[in-house]
């Protein structure tokens, strides 16, 4: 009995075993069992551990006993409480594991890994590991959130800008943001974004219209409370690029562009096709189909009979002839030009020097702003009415 008393007061574990007498006096009595010994490590060895980064801990084990211990974990907040026996003051959200991670959420500040070995006895040895996270400067960092095609980037693109990334710890950063550099002539700003005016990441980002072709420089500082980064990013913008009539229908490509209609006196009924369409324009800002927010202007016209154009009002993609408009024998022109949102006067000469032509197309592969040999800015139709 004394020694399970020694037991109980050392943490040692008393194995019960027959008590044996030879016929030499000699008496055997219950083996002690040992207590495992524990030491926490870093996984690996020689990671260090940053502020905001996960870490992954392990335990180098020893015991008398054939079968492993078992080792449980737990994380705490701040400093480490002294270690006791006394499993009533252990952690209550203990974990079995064979390696412990802590996320980087709970290395933001210091914090303590406590960790407890307990063989098959039940015989246990708890350790702590304090653990005082390094802090890594910001990385001064610009990502373009917008526009996402590029570089280079179209004419007249609203950039939105982020420094979201600039510190992987999750400081709280004080960013200083400065247009450095702009084509000459250029009215540009940074300012806040209209996209998150007053959302969780409106102080990390920028936003910039750019008004003219070139090349826009952004500077970056990012401080967290102790250190300071610059980075900065040249945006370069492309000029203004013409917008191209691709699909039509009826298909103007198809062969000549002079189509049969039925009058509104034929006798064989209303039986017809009156309608013109643009299905595709390519452009760098407003192509069709197009987002929400393109700004492609459709111009359609009519001559009948020789006269001339006469504007129909309309900025849509189609168009529709009405039967009680024209009789047998009426020769009708439909006539669609389209402009992007500048209306550039690249356009206009294009169409100008086209003069009467239906289709209207840039001849030359080097003209300003980016034509292209072959686009189509006007597209029309003649249509007999028999």
């Amino acid at each position: 009995m004394l020694l399970r008393h020694l037991g109980s007061v050392f943490g040692l574990i008393i194995v019960p075993a027959l008590v044996l007498a030879s016929t030499s006096g000699c008496v055997f009595t219950d083996p002690i069992n040992m207590p495992p010994t524990i030491q926490i490590v870093l996984v690996p060895a020689t990671e260090r551990i940053s502020r905001g980064g996960a870490a992954q801990f392990g335990a180098e084990v020893s015991d008398d006993q054939s079968e492993a211990p078992v080792v449980e974990w737990a994380w705490m907040a701040g400093s480490c409480p002294p270690v006791t026996n006394d499993r009533s003051q252990w952690p209550a959200d203990r974990r079995r594991l064979t390696i412990f991670t802590v996320e980087g959420a709970q290395t933001k500040d210091p914090f303590c890994v406590w960790a407890a070995a307990i063989d098959r006895y039940g015989a246990a040895t708890p350790k702590n590991y304090y653990v005082v996270p390094v802090n890594n400067p910001p990385t001064a960092a610009i990502d373009v959130l917008s526009p996402t095609q590029g570089p280079p980037y179209p004419f007249l693109s609203h950039f939105r800008l982020s420094a979201s990334t600039s510190d992987a710890e999750m400081d709280t950063l004080t960013l200083s943001w400065k247009l450095i550099a702009q084509p000459a002539g250029s009215q540009a700003t940074l300012s806040s974004c209209p996209e998150n005016p007053g959302g969780a990441m409106a102080g990390t980002e920028r936003c910039l219209d750019a008004d003219l072709k070139g090349d826009y420089t952004v500077e970056l500082k990012a401080s967290d409370a102790s250190d300071t980064t610059t980075a900065s990013r040249t945006l370069t913008v492309q000029e203004d690029k013409l917008p191209c009539i691709d699909v039509t229908t009826p298909d103007y490509a198809s062969g000549p562009n002079v189509h049969t209609l039925p009058a509104a006196d034929d006798p064989e009924g209303p039986s017809r096709t009156d309608d013109f369409s643009v299905l595709r324009v390519s452009d760098d800002l407003d192509p069709w189909p197009g987002s929400g927010d393109s700004q492609l202007h459709f111009d359609w016209s009519v001559a009948k009979n020789g006269g001339d154009f006469v504007p129909q009002g309309l900025d849509l993609p189609r168009l529709s002839l009405h039967e009680s408009q024209y009789r047998i024998g009426d020769k009708v022109r439909v006539r669609v030009q389209i402009r992007d949102r500048n209306n550039s006067e690249d356009i206009k000469n294009v169409l100008i020097g086209c003069n009467d032509a239906d289709n209207c197309a840039v001849t030359t592969p080097n003209r300003a702003f980016g034509g292209r040999a072959g686009c189509l800015l006007r597209v029309g139709w003649t249509v007999d009415y028999r």
